[in-house]
C-alpha cells in the first residue's frame, strides 16, 4: 500500500501543484473495512469527512480497487443519520454528474457490511473499477486522470460551492459569469482548511487595514479575532490553474470590518487602497 501511495503522489504531482494525498488504512494495527487513498484539490476545501474528492476505494475482501469521484460522508452521517445522509449524497452525485455531462457509471461494490461502505457506494459520482491485481496499469492511470479532470471541472462550476454560507452574495451583484467564478474561487481560497492558522501565525493579529487589534476594543474576547484575506487579484484566478499560496505574501490579516470593505473595493487585493480610504475618512472627521 505504501508503494501504491507513492505512485499516486507522483501521478498527482504531475496533475496539479495543489493536490495532496491522504490515506486511510485503519488504526491500531487493524485494517479499515474499506481502505482508501484520497486525492484532495485544495481549492475544493474538502476533508475526508466532508466535501468532494477523488478516492481509491479498496474492496473489503481485497478483490478490487475503485477509482471514484466521491463525497465525504461522515459529517452528514453524524448530522442526519445514515438513511437521510444517503439520500442527500445520492442527490448530490446526480446533480454533479448532470452538471459535468458525465454518463452514469456502476458504483463501486465494496463488499463491506458497514454504513460507511454503503455511503461510499451512494456518494459515487463517476469512476472506474478494477480487479486486483491490476491487469493494466495504463487503464488505471487513465481512469485516475479522467477522474481528476472531472474533479477540476466540478470545482469551477457554480453548482459546486463548498462552505457557501450566503456571505458575499451582495458583492456578486453586477458581476458577469467569469467575474463571479473568480470571486467565488477567491472566497474559497480564504476558507481553505488550515490556511487561516498559518496566516495568523505568520502575520499576527493586528489588522493591516486599520492597524488595530480586536483586543483593543473587546479585551480578551477579541484577542485572537482576525481574518485572512487572499491578495491575488481576481483576474489571475482562472479555473484549472493550480494555486499555491504563501501565508506571508499572498494574504493580509484584516479585522472583520476591513475584510468586508476591501471586498467592495474595485480591486480587493489593494490593501493600500483600503488604508487610503480609511485615512481619508479619518481626516474628514
Amino acid at each position: 500500500m505504501g508503494e501504491l501511495k507513492k505512485s499516486i503522489q507522483a501521478e498527482a504531482a504531475q496533475l496539479k501543484a495543489s493536490i495532496r494525498v491522504v490515506a486511510g488504512l485503519g488504526k491500531f494495527g487493524n485494517w479499515a473495512e474499506v481502505p482508501w487513498v484520497a486525492l484532495f484539490d485544495e481549492r475544493a476545501n474538502a476533508t475526508p469527512t466532508q466535501g468532494v474528492y477523488v478516492v481509491l476505494l479498496f474492496a473489503s475482501d481485497g478483490s478490487g480497487v475503485h477509482v471514484s469521484l466521491n463525497q465525504g460522508c461522515d459529517r452528514l452521517r453524524k448530522d442526519l443519520g445514515s438513511v437521510a445522509a444517503t439520500k442527500v449524497i445520492k442527490a448530490n452525485a446526480e446533480r454533479f454528474r448532470a452538471a459535468l455531462g458525465l454518463e452514469t457509471t456502476i458504483p463501486p461494490d465494496l463488499r463491506g457490511g458497514g454504513a460507511r461502505s454503503r455511503l461510499y457506494e451512494a456518494g459515487h459520482v463517476w469512476g472506474r473499477s478494477f480487479d486486483l491485481p491490476l491487469q493494466s496499469e495504463a487503464a488505471f492511470s487513465t481512469a485516475l486522470r479522467e477522474s481528476m479532470a472531472a474533479y477540476g471541472r466540478l470545482i469551477s462550476l457554480e453548482v459546486f460551492d463548498p462552505g457557501n454560507d450566503g456571505k458575499g452574495a451582495d458583492d456578486e451583484v453586477g458581476m458577469g459569469v467569469v467575474e463571479r467564478k473568480r470571486y467565488r474561487l477567491h472566497t474559497r481560497l480564504e476558507r481553505r482548511s488550515g490556511i487561516s492558522k498559518k496566516v495568523k501565525a505568520a502575520q499576527g493579529y493586528v489588522c493591516r487595514g486599520c492597524d488595530r487589534g480586536m483586543a483593543e476594543m473587546y479585551g480578551h474576547y477579541g484577542a485572537d479575532l482576525i481574518e485572512a484575506h487572499h491578495l491575488k487579484p481576481l483576474a489571475t484566478l482562472d479555473e484549472g490553474i493550480p494555486v499555491v499560496l504563501d501565508p506571508k505574501t499572498d494574504f493580509a490579516v484584516l479585522c472583520p470590518n476591513c475584510h468586508a470593505i476591501i471586498h467592495r473595493l474595485p480591486d480587493p487585493s489593494d490593501v493600500a487602497g483600503l488604508r487610503a480610504t480609511l485615512s481619508s475618512k479619518v481626516n474628514q472627521s
